[in-house]
């Protein structure tokens, strides 16, 4: 959305490769090779959990240690580490992966939100926190945004200082698993455009913003928002589907397709130099 870093032809790709509801995580040597071979694919940047090898998010940071160290050695991809994700921890154990050398980036939720049959709670005080810890480490938020007010508070947090330009808007659109909620178009558009044209019209224009499309079955909605400017974010985490009825093999797959899609609209994946300058992120 953004002209920031003047890059008009341009979108940046995150990678989000490990799926959310998966209890058998991959050693940290396979997350690595995994990320090198997203970023081989046109991705710049890489969304990690803290999980245990069962997939539960923990304060146990040795995994997600092992894995930012062999992926540095691999490649120069932005490495962001979550904050977020539904646990019992407590905010101070949530944000412990803002310490962890290499993490140059991290997830900051904007609210709380009913999400996949739980409350995910981010209360003011907790973002607060996080957002404090954050410029205390030099780390950079990318903003988690599942409605408008979430966009006003983060503005609000912008005015007080706690964040800083420019600001990076993450925009989640939920797939329900596909199921037909009878949704309502209005002229072409569907409601989920609708939605993020909506939420575009609440983001300054001097800020960047990224799509993701949790539970999607196919790229249309990325189509959409790569001509509005948008960045996108993919990955196993979000979808593993390639194309209707069809699971990738890999994340590295979908990477690609996005690639094609970026380049039939006469756009370029940005590399990881270019994102950093663009959201101003310290290597």
């Amino acid at each position: 959305m953004s002209m920031v870093g003047c890059l008009m032809d341009k979108r940046f790709i995150s990678v989000a490769p490990i799926g959310y509801a998966d209890k058998n995580i991959p050693p940290p040597e396979e997350i690595a090779d995994i990320t090198y071979r997203c970023w081989n694919a046109g991705a710049s940047i890489v969304h990690l959990h803290a999980v245990d090898k069962y997939g539960d998010i923990t304060s146990d940071l040795s995994l997600f240690k092992q894995s930012i160290n062999l992926i540095k050695e691999k490649c120069d991809i932005i490495i962001q580490g979550s904050t977020g994700g539904i646990s019992t921890l407590s905010i101070e154990d949530r944000s412990l992966v803002l310490g962890i050398d290499g993490v140059k980036q991290a997830s900051l939720n904007m609210g709380s939100i009913n999400l996949f049959g739980s409350v995910f709670e981010n209360s003011e005080k907790d973002i607060r926190y996080i957002a404090k810890k954050m410029n205390k480490y030099d780390v950079r938020p990318e903003l988690e945004i599942f409605n408008e007010p979430m966009i006003d508070f983060a503005l609000e947090l912008r005015n007080e200082g706690l964040l800083l330009d420019p600001l990076l808007f993450q925009v989640f659109v939920i797939d329900s698993e596909g199921k037909d909620f009878g949704e309502r178009k209005i002229g072409k558009l569907s409601q989920k455009q609708r939605r993020i044209i909506a939420e575009l019209e609440c983001i300054p224009t001097n800020c960047e913003v990224s799509i993701c499309s949790h539970g999607r079955k196919d790229f249309s909605i990325f189509a959409f928002a790569l001509s509005m400017g948008i960045n996108i974010r993919v990955g196993f985490e979000d979808s593993k589907y390639i194309s209707p009825g069809v699971l990738a093999k890999d994340n590295a797959e979908i990477v690609e397709k996005v690639v094609k899609i970026m380049k039939s609209l006469g756009l370029e994946p940005m590399n990881s130099d270019e994102t950093r300058k663009i959201l101003k992120i310290s290597k």
